[in-house]
């Protein structure tokens, strides 16, 4: 490979483990405000939804350093990490979680799919350049 496609490559690791990174940690600090929150108004809902939103803000940001390394072993990390924050979510009806969920569920798909997505846009790349073309003639 040349170098410029080896850093364009290392440039977007980096910028979208950055990326989770600044989410996960959002989320994280988030759950832990909202528990605190529930704790000393001693509502148990809003202690579970801050324990939620801290688990996910957690495994977002473990799965973002993992990116960095292993975008595909993170992958399955930001899948499971996903259902995880749409199941507490919809337990504890926090409408700003589900969004983000389901975000980076969509993001962990497309990091799953991007070798087929990239083969099948070659392949019609491909494709599209070996077809012959047929004479355009202008008759007056």
């Amino acid at each position: 490979m040349d170098k410029i496609r080896i850093l364009k490559i290392i440039i977007l690791r980096v910028f979208v483990a950055v990326l989770y990174l600044f989410i996960g940690g959002t989320c994280a600090l988030q759950g832990i405000r909202i528990a605190e929150a529930g704790t000393a108004a001693q509502i148990p809902q809003l202690e579970g939804d801050g324990g939620g939103n801290f688990l996910y803000g957690d495994l977002i940001v473990i799965a973002g350093i993992l990116f960095i390394f292993k975008p595909r072993l993170a992958a399955p990390l930001i899948l499971l990490s996903s259902l995880l924050g749409m199941l507490v979510s919809l337990i504890y009806q926090d409408e700003q979680l589900i969004r983000i969920s389901m975000m980076s569920l969509i993001s962990g798909c497309v990091i799953l799919l991007s070798p087929l997505l990239t083969r099948v846009i070659h392949a019609a790349i491909k494709k599209a350049a070996s077809m012959k073309r047929p004479k355009i003639t202008q008759i007056l």
